[in-house]
């Protein structure tokens, strides 16, 4: 029997000639600024320097661990990087917000709330980021950490379901939990740059979650959380035991919904049925350690291969916080090689790191790659080694399966994330879906911040004929693309 996760993909899967058409109801189209009225707010800083630390030194991990206190300074810094507005365009009616995090068809469905403690100049409790005001809204006072000797904060990330769904309907889970990712390690990137150690928590209690961020569950639902605090805070303890007071401290009006009315975006935000019943069968998890699931057939040991070195230091390093404020999704590929650096640097930027990427299988096409023969490779990140699965060139293909977006097979390495669900479930539980797609969106934040760093354009797909793309990359039928990410040369870049 198929598990929650392979179901919902088979469900939601685009087939060629089946897709049904269909239009936008523009006059349902969701608000992409949520807010909270008559409550007390922080102002952010206007003007916010730059830590100075550069963007390998971040990727790396490389930023010491900060002995200063967390303060509205820092705090304001790590939302701006992960979440802040970075240019517009356009004008009245037609005017658009580029932010830190890239997003699925630009709705940005997510939403960031901090809960703090011992935050210089924010009153301890949870607020809402309001980022369209610049400001920190307080939903709830209190000191929810119990007896913690130290700052703390976490970032919980929600996601506004019908945000999506107004565009894609059943399958906008899918982008929910991408856009998660994408914005999950903005902040966890954004918190290394301040010297913090964050920690991700992708299995935590719903419902108690839900009802301590006081959101309306039936159109918002918390996807991650992200917690840092000074060091021997947090230690190894889990989502559940940085709240030891909760919900005892709270009483029930406490525990009442925050303007749940704040959560409707539009006055026919119906959600289908679909992604409300997925969101709450892959609530439970077991306990395990993550792996990607099913082995691919044959023994790699015997697989042809081309060792990737890491990438050398390099004379320009741009700091870190450019990089993040130059991002943008770039689909005007020039059909250039790529030089071994450059790929080096793509490539083993998507190492595991702390938090670990292990339930996804990390597949590119690569064309005009130095010392790479043109092919399908597997990126063996362990061994350091790209693994020849498939040779010649498929990426005319592969832009076919991606609903015919043909200047995909201009890109010099189209990435493709992928996963054994039903494997996963095993292991994890259904939870191991929400895990596998989260991850896919961190590692393609990584693509994209890498690319931007190099000066080369990178460009998400969610949208593909999924059965069409397994079979140009040759996975097996257990196999599910998640995310594909294009990335090479561009003919310009445009700086907004």
């Amino acid at each position: 029997m198929d598990g929650v996760g392979r179901r919902y993909q088979r469900k939601t899967a685009y087939t060629r000639g089946a897709l049904g058409g269909g239009y936008l109801d523009w006059a349902s189209q969701p608000l992409l600024f949520k807010h909270y009225r008559d409550l007390p707010t922080t102002d952010l800083p206007e003007e916010l320097a730059p830590s100075g630390t550069t963007f390998r030194e971040v990727f790396n991990r490389k930023v010491g661990t900060s002995k200063q206190p967390m303060d509205l300074v820092r705090l304001g810094r790590i939302l701006h990087l992960a979440y802040g507005i970075t240019a517009r365009s356009g004008r009245g009616r037609d005017v658009h917000f580029f932010r830190a995090a890239p997003s699925a068809g630009a709705l940005y469905p997510c939403e960031i709330y901090v809960s703090v403690h011992g935050v210089d100049g924010v009153p301890d409790g949870l607020h809402h980021f309001d980022l369209a005001r610049n400001r920190l809204c307080e939903l709830r006072r209190g000191a929810f950490f119990g007896d913690t000797d130290g700052w703390a904060v976490v970032f919980f990330i929600t996601a506004i379901f019908y945000r999506s769904a107004w565009k894609y309907r059943d399958r906008a889970y899918r982008y929910c939990l991408l856009d998660t990712g994408h914005l999950t390690e903005n902040v966890v990137l954004a918190a290394v740059a301040e010297g913090a150690a964050p920690r991700v928590f992708d299995r935590f209690d719903d419902e108690r979650v839900n009802r301590f961020l006081g959101i309306d569950p039936d159109r918002e639902a918390c996807l991650a959380a992200v917690a840092l605090g000074s060091p021997g805070v947090l230690n190894d303890r889990r989502i559940s035991e940085l709240f030891p007071d909760f919900p005892a401290a709270l009483d029930g009006a406490a525990l009442d919904p925050v303007q749940p009315g704040a959560s409707v975006m539009s006055s026919s935000d119906r959600i289908p049925p679909v992604i409300l019943q997925v969101h709450k069968e892959t609530a439970s998890w077991r306990e395990g350690s993550p792996g990607p699931g099913e082995a691919l057939p044959g023994d790699p040991a015997g697989w042809e291969s081309v060792g990737i070195p890491e990438p050398s230091h390099g004379e320009e390093d741009p700091p870190f916080a450019q990089v993040v404020w130059r991002r943008r999704s770039h689909r005007n590929f020039t059909d250039r090689g790529l030089p071994t650096e450059a790929f080096s640097l793509l490539a083993h930027g998507l190492a595991h790191g702390e938090d670990g990427f292990s339930c996804v299988f990390a597949w590119f096409l690569g064309a005009g790659v130095e010392s790479l023969e043109t092919g399908v490779y597997l990126w063996d990140e362990a061994a350091s080694r790209a693994i020849l699965w498939k040779p010649g060139d498929h990426r005319t293909a592969l832009a076919s399966a991606c609903l015919d977006q043909q200047w995909i097979r201009n890109a010099a390495v189209i990435w493709a994330f992928a996963a054994d669900l039903e494997g996963l479930e095993k292991d994890l539980g259904p939870r191991a879906y929400r895990r596998a797609m989260i991850q896919a969106g961190r590692l393609g934040q990584r693509l994209y911040l890498a690319a931007t760093a190099l000066d080369l354009g990178a460009c998400g797909i969610g949208a593909f004929y999924d059965d069409e793309a397994r079979s140009v990359l040759g996975l097996p039928e257990s196999h599910h693309v998640l995310y594909v990410v294009a990335t090479g040369p561009v003919k310009k870049m445009r700086h907004v």
